[in-house]
């Protein structure tokens, strides 16, 4: 076989008690695998198709370091041919415990999306670890599932009538046959099976009414005479008229973008988060399923909360995708780095051949995906002072700092709807829990301006604070007045900003200018010359003061707060640019230095000198 003449890059695993007729073949990344063994703390699985001629489905292991993702192991592996029960669980539980013997790994957290055999394996590898049911919106159901995937079910003659359920237009008698199903008693008492911990690898069974009755009623829906041939219309699939009788949506458009915005935040409270319950995990699902229940009850929704309960907030289930659960937060929060992972197989390299065969397949991955991993994970692991590149998220965290750094925050009066707090860095802010790095306008401004350095060697921690690095240092009172009065900015001393002269810094900076060039300022854009638009400035703000001073008869407070926080940066550029005139006609003052981090917003402001002489 191909992979033996790699012997020194991959290890071929053989996989033990596959069921009959399942075909599989696995290997490890040794190069990969062996440096961070033991060191890693999460992994991901997720398989893709359409990859081989055979059709099997390629199954991959990344690790996680730095944020970013490196495959360990790969799965070629097919059931379609097996009749076992469980036989993709039992598949993929041999590969998985390979992985686990050979490179002694031992995760934290193990993600993967709503794949019930990927699930049940790693419980059965990693029994006392985490596993996190993923999605790409954070761990719940997107816009396309709600939509498409749940919210459709039969029209049920009879059913209650409620604010979503429309009278039927025929009486229960004429439109249903009833049928009456008598069981007899079962000679033997029925064993039913018990709730699985998660110890036994196996996902505990749904939470069903156990029937013990002897007989039931069945509501037979009557024959619908179909289309002749003459007439194919009449029984065409697509016709809105039929599909509006027999089908109805329990989840409204209008309720979708609500219900998939509280899935988020209960996936995302934690603990360690403050701001929603008291922070205990129990507190916080008793807390998420109340409000769920609350908003379907409600607003008549009873079969969607029917689907919430069963998929997502049972028992069993909210252990799956909420991170409350665990006293670590997981760097990763999607699988997203393996889906990025099968883009760069499949547009990289695989689009030069269709369904190729195995053996090509497992030489690209192998000798020619695999260099780059090497190369990155070399830079990481020992680094030689010379330029390599940077992890892709690095670049996202720094235009994520420098636009929080940018946003206005409320005035002092209004500081205290929130409370940040820079030394364990979490925040009670809505923006705060959803952040994909964790991080809002609040706590950005609380530290000081940070150096470019900062943003290639911070870390992500998985408990508080959640960011470490010794640039992060909090702004003492004289500075947070400064900031409030006349702009952002902390102590730019030479020490903080150490030389930029570095191929690594530049790479991020280039990324950085390319954001700035869609930003449209001012009126100069729309056409108008430099006196149009400012004399378009100077009649708002006239006209806006004379309505300002009409508004203080009124002593309303609360147009006064949204004045002063949503003002906040007008007010700080006005009087950076008055403390500058006042200074420039100061007698005996200290003039104004050029770069003085007070006087970057009215750098280009030309003060007005007073004629003293005269006087």
């Amino acid at each position: 076989m191909l992979l033996k003449e790699f012997s020194d890059e991959v290890d071929i695993f053989e996989l033990k008690n596959l069921p009959e007729k399942v075909e599989a073949v696995a290997w490890g990344m040794k190069k990969i695998a062996g440096p961070l063994g033991d060191g890693i703390m999460e992994i991901g699985m997720d398989a893709t198709y359409d990859t081989n001629s055979k059709h099997l489905e390629l199954y991959s292991i990344m690790a996680e370091h730095d944020n970013a993702g490196f495959p360990i192991s790969y799965c070629l592996l097919t059931t379609a041919t097996a009749i076992d029960v469980g036989k993709r669980k039992k598949a993929l539980t041999a590969w998985a415990q390979c992985v686990h013997d050979k490179y002694n790994i031992h995760p934290v957290f193990t993600h993967v999306d709503k794949d019930l055999g990927e699930i049940a394996a790693l419980r059965a590898v990693w029994k006392s670890k985490k596993v996190d049911v993923e999605d790409y919106e954070g761990g719940v159901p997107d816009d396309a599932q709600v939509d498409k995937n749940s919210q459709v079910t039969e029209s049920i003659p009879g059913r209650p009538q409620g604010p979503h359920n429309p009278p039927l237009s025929t009486p229960l008698t004429e439109s249903t046959n009833v049928l009456q199903i008598c069981l007899p008693p079962p000679s033997q008492p029925i064993e039913f099976e018990e709730e699985h911990d998660c110890d036994d690898g196996r996902l505990p069974p749904a939470e069903r009414p156990r029937i013990q009755g002897t007989g039931f009623t069945l509501l037979l829906q009557p024959a619908v005479e179909q289309g002749s041939a003459e007439t194919p219309d009449s029984g065409d699939v697509n016709d809105d008229t039929d599909s509006a009788c027999t089908r109805r949506t329990f989840c409204p458009v209008d309720f979708q973008k609500t219900i998939i915005d509280m899935m988020e935040r209960h996936y995302c409270a934690h603990p360690d988060i403050p701001g929603y319950v008291a922070p205990e995990a129990a507190a916080i699902k008793r807390w998420a399923v109340q409000q769920m229940y609350t908003f379907c009850h409600n607003n008549g929704l009873p079969e969607l909360w029917a689907y919430l309960w069963e998929n997502w907030y049972r028992s069993g289930r909210w252990e799956l995708w909420a991170r409350s659960v665990h006293e670590l937060i997981p760097v990763l929060k999607t699988t997203m780095i393996l889906e990025s992972h099968w883009r760069r197989i499949k547009h990289d390299f695989l689009h030069h051949f269709k369904m190729p065969r195995c053996d090509l397949l497992a030489w690209i991955l192998v000798k020619k995906l695999a260099n780059s991993y090497y190369i990155k994970l070399d830079n990481l692991l020992m680094p030689n002072g010379r330029y390599h590149e940077l992890c892709s998220w690095r670049k996202a965290f720094k235009n994520a700092w420098r636009k929080n750094e940018m946003k206005e925050t409320t005035l002092p009066s209004n500081s205290d709807a929130y409370c940040p707090n820079a030394q364990k860095w979490v925040c009670t802010c809505p923006a705060f829990v959803t952040s994909r790095f964790l991080m809002c306008k609040h706590l950005v401004q609380l530290v000081r301006c940070v150096p470019p350095r900062f943003f290639l060697k911070v870390k992500r921690r998985r408990s508080t604070p959640f960011w470490e690095h010794q640039s992060l240092r909090l702004k003492d009172t004289r500075e947070c007045d400064s900031d409030d009065s006349e702009g952002q900015g902390g102590d730019l001393s030479n020490d903080d900003f150490p030389d930029d002269d570095d191929d690594d810094v530049r790479s991020l900076n280039d990324d950085e200018d390319d954001e700035d060039d869609d930003v449209v300022v001012g009126r100069v854009e729309k056409g108008l010359t430099f006196n149009e638009a400012l004399s378009a400035d100077i009649n708002l703000i006239t006209d806006f003061l004379a309505g300002l001073q009409f508004q203080a008869q009124f002593r309303d407070h609360r147009f006064l707060r949204t004045l002063e926080q949503e003002g906040a940066g007008f007010f700080r550029l006005t009087s950076a640019c008055l403390e500058k005139e006042k200074r420039a006609n100061k007698r005996g003052g200290n003039a104004q230095l050029t770069w003085d981090k007070t006087a970057a917003s009215s750098m280009f402001y030309r003060p007005r000198i007073e004629d003293n002489d005269g006087a």
